[in-house]
């Protein structure tokens, strides 16, 4: 008997199913809530509503029952953690599907870093798709450690995990007409979009040439008017980034959220453990979307965009969430099969040995102090662009501020909040340091940095003062890749041995090292929340305003220089 066979069988009602959810209040692809069974066999569903019998019954009765919940859009390596814990973590929270962009391993180690995560997710209880990075480097502005041409995305995209493109980042690119990047966009069928306070006829050209999502939305009108042009709207709520608030705006205006998705883009694994999108969707409610609205902007939705799995259809992988309608998650199905009960994952996934060479990425020269001091032919005062962070927003501000200089040395001011900033070049081994300084992060004493910088990954150190700053450097490159505190000797480390960006720890043991030592740097009067994310995004060029790369700092993807000729202060 084939297996076509078999599933017509079943769902003739001529076998015995392997599972059927009895009672349950079904979210159906009409968008309506309809009471009935679903029978479930080899994985497919095979039968709605009517009479089944099954080796394994589940009890929805006064429960929803909705199709399994999709992230559309996440950087999986945010997480630090690999997908074998991320899925410990995802899938007893309702999450069934992820479509990962692997941007950030592909900037570290290329092709080959992307095959080993492809290669790891196969053991996962989880279904992994992935968008194919579009821009590595990201910008011309930095270094990074490889470079994804015309040849390497033909290869890819040719990969059944493969769903599309990934966001287009260099959007000023895409519009000017680079013809390497035009040739990347015509390749895919579907292309994802990043593009941050773009408008007006850039935005329509932009969307012409081919991208049709965008996960950069901040306010309410940038959202309505990519809505409007035809832009499906991935509405972020990361750890970093939260974007939840520009809802508002749609349902006032009185729009269809069905080209809305909520995705998390980046994500602390602490914030994981709290919620996921079970969280997510009773604020969404709170604020006046209906529940099988909010529903379909983690199934639905993004099932139509991509063209996957995602509706309670016969016919469809059997991918499940029984639910409470306060969104408690009690049970998982995935592929047929119960995976998680009540907050915990049952099913073991496969653990995933990595390449070593992924284990040595970071290729830092002997530093000195003297490295990471401004020097300036001129004493007395000097006015400085500062880079200003701010809570919740990967959008940072350009400040300026007057800062006195010693010695031809421009000297941090820590009771004003101007840090030192230092962005490292850790791929080929150059000894490039750019320097500059950066206000919101409230440090009082020592130094913190990261070899997860976006997007090439260069280490990235703010401090109080050069010595600290040298030390964390050092720390990381021993590391091989990490988060560091130093405040004389090395005080609180995490270390990132994957592509200097995860690690194959536990995610218990991950979630307790980020805590220990983001508790060091609340001690140190650092009280942003996730200030390692924040810190992760000041280099990351393709977002405004005013960045630093280990190329120099780079303002609304211009170069520009730390001193100015004149200035008062911010």
């Amino acid at each position: 008997m084939t297996r076509m066979d078999e599933l017509r069988m079943a769902a003739l009602g001529e076998i015995e199913c392997d599972i059927v959810i009895r009672g349950g209040e079904l979210y159906l692809p009409t968008c309506e809530f309809v009471k009935g069974d679903v029978a479930v066999h080899k994985g497919i569903i095979v039968g709605l509503f009517d009479d089944y019998e099954g080796k394994v019954e589940v009890d929805a009765e006064g429960m929803w029952v909705s199709p399994g919940f999709i992230d559309a859009h996440i950087h999986v390596e945010s997480t630090c953690l690999t997908l074998c814990e991320f899925s410990k973590l995802a899938v007893p929270r309702g999450t069934t599907t992820v479509v990962c962009d692997p941007h950030e391993v592909a900037n570290v180690s290329g092709i080959f870093g992307i095959s080993e995560l492809m290669m790891e997710a196969k053991g996962v209880p989880l279904s992994v798709f992935f968008t194919i990075p579009s821009c590595v480097p990201a910008s011309p502005f930095e270094t990074g450690g490889a470079e994804l041409g015309l040849k390497e995305i033909k290869q890819l995209l040719c990969c059944d995990e493969v769903l599309a493109l990934g966001e287009v980042m260099n959007f000023p690119s895409l519009v000017s007409g680079d013809k390497k990047l035009m040739d990347k966009v015509q390749t895919a069928h579907k292309v994802d979009g990043h593009a941050p306070l773009l408008s007006g006829k850039e935005l329509s050209t932009y969307i012409l040439l081919g991208p049709k999502s965008d996960h950069e939305c901040t306010t309410s009108d940038e959202a309505l008017e990519k809505l409007r042009k035809g832009i499906w709207v991935m509405v972020r709520e990361g750890s970093s980034a939260k974007n939840l608030h520009i809802l508002e705006g749609i349902l006032d205006e009185g729009l269809s959220l069905s080209r809305c998705m909520l995705v998390s883009d980046d994500r602390d694994p602490r914030d994981m453990k709290k919620g996921y999108f079970d969280e997510i969707l009773k604020r969404v409610v709170e604020m006046g979307v209906e529940p099988g609205d909010a529903l379909s902007m983690i199934t639905t939705n993004p099932a139509n965009y991509f063209g996957i799995d995602g509706h309670l259809e016969v016919g469809a992988r059997a991918d499940m969430v029984i639910l409470s309608e306060d969104f408690c998650v009690h049970e998982v199905i995935k592929d047929g099969k119960v995976v998680a009960e009540n907050g915990k994952l049952i099913v073991s996934p496969k653990k995933y040995s990595f390449d070593e060479s992924l284990k040595k990425s970071i290729n830092v020269p002997v530093l000195d102090e003297d490295m990471f001091k401004v020097r300036v032919d001129l004493d007395g005062e000097v006015c400085v662009r500062v880079i200003g962070v701010r809570e919740g927003s990967l959008i940072t501000e350009s400040l300026r501020y007057r800062l006195s200089v010693e010695n031809g040395e421009i000297m941090e001011d820590v009771d004003r909040d101007v840090l030192r900033i230092a962005v490292i070049e850790r791929h080929k081994g150059s000894g490039r340091v750019a320097l500059g300084f950066i206000h919101g992060f409230g440090l009082q004493s020592g130094a913190f940095g990261s070899s997860v910088a976006h997007d090439s990954h260069n280490i990235v150190v703010v401090g109080v003062n050069t010595r600290d700053m040298m030390r964390v450097v050092d720390r990381i490159h021993q590391m091989q890749g990490g988060w560091v505190v130093c405040d004389g000797d090395e005080v609180a480390s995490l270390r990132l041995e994957i592509c200097g960006l995860m690690t194959t720890s536990p995610y218990e043991e991950v979630v307790k090292g980020i805590e220990r030592i983001e508790n060091e740097l609340l001690g140190r009067g650092v009280e942003i929340s996730s200030p390692f994310m924040t810190l992760s995004f000041v280099s990351l060029s393709p977002i405004p305003h005013l960045k630093l790369t280990d190329r120099g700092l780079v303002e609304d993807f211009t170069p520009v220089p730390l001193v100015l000729g004149g200035c008062s202060d911010a």
